[in-house]
């Protein structure tokens, strides 16, 4: 008999990957006294993610609301608010989350009495994937051991304790809808309010990665937007003293990984492309020290 439920929310536009995700959290182990629902926001202008279930089996198991937003926080917050579950996963429509992802992230909520779990994201890279890609594996998510505490957290894989926000009356901020960084500022939210976030590394998700985000151009882009992101949310809310010093470790780092980058990029192609996005995340902290206008991800 099952008297737990938890919801897992999937904002989508209607990429054709939603079908993989949802037939991967059914195929997921969960406590025995634990129902599951999935909630799915069609957050697309023509009704996508509704079309594309509509012609698959997957549209009798899933409760499907619409946002129709185009604004990732607006999403987030309509699957927040139709999802009744006791806990409330976060996963993105491109990623396939491990048989044991719920039993993870649920059992870790249970032993350490956390309000959320943060998981593991592993990229699945195409075959032509650049060798520096292969070696530095950007776009996966690692964030510590079982049980270590984190300040901010990824909602690629994330699970919130519902009264933990609930409480906190905390939803996600729909300034950063278009921008990205939703997650980072909820999260730094929750915990500065005291509020306790731990990892889980056995709860993984795979991340199926398109060629086209190897591209150099999106990476930097994409870097310098967490930098940044990191800045906002985070290092605006320190002092004065702090910002300085945040300013000129920063500069420092970006003009050192600038030279680590140059010097390594004949030799050693894997290492220079570490330092550029090392690079890039230090200028993304610039540019909101320097009050430059950023751009967006979404």
């Amino acid at each position: 008999m099952t008297d737990r439920l938890v919801s897992v929310c999937i904002a989508s536009i209607g990429r054709p990957s939603l079908l993989d995700t949802i037939k991967g959290i059914y195929a997921c182990a969960r406590p025995a006294d634990m129902a599951l629902e999935i909630v799915v926001v069609d957050d697309s202008l023509t009704g996508a993610a509704l079309a594309l279930l509509c012609c698959s089996d997957a549209r009798k198991r899933v409760r499907v609301v619409t946002s129709a937003s185009q604004n990732i926080s607006v999403a987030r917050n309509t699957g927040m608010a139709h999802a009744r579950g006791d806990f409330i996963a976060f996963i993105d429509d491109d990623e396939v989350p491990d048989v044991n992802w719920l039993n993870n992230l649920v059992q870790l909520a249970d032993s350490s009495g956390a309000d959320a779990v943060q998981g593991t994201v592993i990229g699945i890279y195409p075959s032509d994937s650049p060798g520096w890609a292969v070696k530095l594996r950007p776009f996966d998510k690692s964030y510590g051991q079982a049980g270590a505490r984190i300040e901010v957290g990824s909602t690629s894989n994330l699970l919130f304790r519902r009264s933990s926000l609930v409480i906190r009356t905390m939803k996600f901020n729909v300034v950063y809808g278009k921008s990205g960084g939703e997650d980072t500022d909820l999260c730094y939210r929750l915990t500065a309010s005291g509020g306790v976030i731990v990892c889980s590394p056995g709860a993984v998700v795979y991340e199926i990665v398109p060629r086209a985000r190897l591209d150099l151009r999106h990476l930097v882009r994409r870097y310098a937007r967490g930098g940044h992101t990191y800045a906002c949310v985070v290092l605006a809310r320190q002092g004065l003293l702090r910002k300085l010093a945040e300013f000129v470790k920063a500069l420092s780092l970006t003009m050192a990984f600038f030279v680590m980058a140059a010097v390594s990029s004949v030799a050693l192609p894997a290492t220079a492309m570490r330092f550029v996005l090392r690079l890039s995340g230090n200028v993304g902290k610039l540019i909101f020290f320097l009050g430059l206008p950023a751009w967006n991800l979404y």
